[in-house]
């Protein structure tokens, strides 16, 4: 309980300080042509954690219950995504080696076992907007004494304000979380959960370069998809939550970890 509850002080510090200090040179103007293979291994990692993040339990807010958030998800960037950043992104030597997306999340419970959620994000210092959409359906699991979820999900994303990349994740994730017993719960309550997902993302560029005095223009497009593994946990105490969730890759690619801090009931 100590142990957790420093970890979710240390998370929600690093998540408003991120908020503050927030990437620059994250504007992806492409200096010049550049290989599709290069392309790919550049946008993979660097939109990856821009998929729409629930960073919640199974349970339902409920019909009279919300949840509002500010979050921040970071990734190390492998270094031959920095290295082909350098090369070929104007002020790419600017793009930080563990990138930082923060986030305001909300989750409003609808009828049915039904949530509605939301992702917005403006990147301090640069042109990058998120913009996302989420929907979670609540199963309920006949299991005595603590209460037991279970939860399928569905998120989309779109990344706007940049002239030379765009880039949309759509992604399904199915979990399991427990809570306090009834009681308990309304004063403190601690949620841990797990799950899998499978995020189906694209992105593309039109990029505009010279060649001995000649304008040429380069259309880009990347698509992929990514299954992962995720675990998380939420304590509440009282309206005021904090929690941490992690996303590891069943690909090959970087993990995600999630800080959130937040109010509801």
């Amino acid at each position: 309980m100590r142990t957790f509850a420093h970890i979710s002080a240390f998370a929600t510090a690093t998540l408003f300080c991120s908020q503050a200090n927030a990437a620059t040179g994250l504007n992806f103007d492409f200096t010049g042509k550049i290989l599709d293979d290069q392309y790919n291994k550049l946008v993979e990692p660097v939109t990856t954690p821009m998929r729409y993040m629930f960073a919640a339990p199974a349970k339902t807010t409920g019909i009279l219950g919300f949840d509002l958030g500010v979050a921040t998800t970071f990734i190390k960037l492998p270094q031959e995504a920095l290295d082909i950043a350098k090369t070929y992104v104007d002020s790419g030597s600017d793009i930080p080696s563990t990138l930082p997306v923060p986030r305001l999340t909300a989750q409003k419970g609808l009828p049915l076992g039904i949530d509605l959620g939301l992702n917005a994000s403006m990147v301090p210092g640069t042109n990058i907007k998120l913009l996302g959409a989420g929907l979670q359906y609540q199963i309920d699991l006949p299991i005595p004494v603590l209460p037991v979820y279970a939860a399928a999900r569905a998120g989309y994303t779109t990344l706007l304000g940049l002239s030379e990349l765009s880039s949309t994740h759509m992604n399904i994730e199915g979990l399991a979380s427990v809570g306090m017993p009834a009681g308990v719960s309304a004063i403190f309550n601690i949620e841990p959960w797990l799950g899998v997902g499978a995020d189906f993302a694209k992105a593309s560029s039109t990029i505009k370069y010279s060649v001995a005095g000649t304008d040429s223009e380069a259309n880009l497009s990347h698509n992929w998809t990514e299954t992962y593994t995720m675990a998380g946990a939420r304590l509440s105490l009282g309206f005021f939550r904090v929690g941490a969730e992690a996303h590891f890759s069943m690909n090959g690619r970087p993990s995600m970890y999630s800080a959130k801090a937040g109010i509801g009931f």
